[in-house]
């Protein structure tokens, strides 16, 4: 992937291939006429494997620590992503993953801490995800259980034939709706609630260059522009 967002936002990579930095490009605010450019995230791996998604402008109070300017944590374990850290403006979110032998999640435990403090001691246990697979090894089917309040729900998901290329775009914004499109084989292209035995509008959540086959937009992200042949 080359940009997003008509090329509101690029893409640099490293010389393995792997995403290093995207920048946000944008006019002016005195002069339209001229363009600017800022850092939008930076990537950090290790070990090949993504380890935090950063932004340079701190969300917490206390500056001193990585997690400060940290969006996204990964940690890994012998089947694949086990944990996820995610930090906002005063939230805290961390996903648990488990695995059933292979390297596909069957649930995920949400943990959440409104203090702004960063601890896991004050991570609280929110909610649990289940997810069913079909023979293509895609996720077809999220439950949810809420552990504080009534609004439990489903979301069936309906797949493309195609190498999965969507899960890049979760890596930026890891969030608890992730797990479908990061780890099922193929792409979404179509996503719909049950929310007390009521079926929401579906939702078409990829879109396709009919010439190219390419994807130009999934979910919030629009005018993307690869840059393979």
């Amino acid at each position: 992937m080359a940009s997003y967002r008509d090329n509101y936002y690029t893409v640099e990579y490293t010389d393995n291939g792997q995403i290093s930095k995207i920048f946000e490009n944008y006019r002016d605010y005195v002069d339209p006429s001229i363009m600017r450019t800022k850092l939008h995230l930076r990537f950090q791996y290790e070990n090949g494997f993504l380890k935090r998604t950063l932004t340079d402008r701190p969300h917490a109070v206390d500056t001193s620590s990585a997690e400060a300017y940290t969006l996204r944590k990964f940690e890994y374990g012998p089947h694949g992503i086990e944990r996820v850290d995610t930090y906002d403006y005063g939230l805290q979110y961390r996903y648990d993953f488990k695995y059933d032998g292979s390297n596909r999640p069957t649930s995920m435990t949400m943990y959440v801490n409104f203090d702004n403090t960063h601890t896991r001691e004050d991570l609280k246990q929110t909610a649990t995800y289940q997810y069913d697979y079909d023979e293509n090894g895609n996720i077809v089917k999220e439950y949810c259980q809420q552990l504080h309040t009534p609004n439990n729900y489903i979301v069936n998901y309906r797949y493309d034939n195609a190498p999965n290329s969507i899960k890049l775009f979760e890596s930026f914004y890891f969030l608890s709706s992730s797990a479908a499109p990061v780890f099922s084989k193929n792409n979404i292209i179509e996503s719909q609630i049950v929310d007390n035995d009521t079926e929401r509008e579906k939702y078409n959540d990829t879109q396709f260059d009919s010439q190219n086959k390419l994807i130009i937009k999934y979910r919030a992200f629009d005018g993307i522009v690869w840059d393979c042949k």
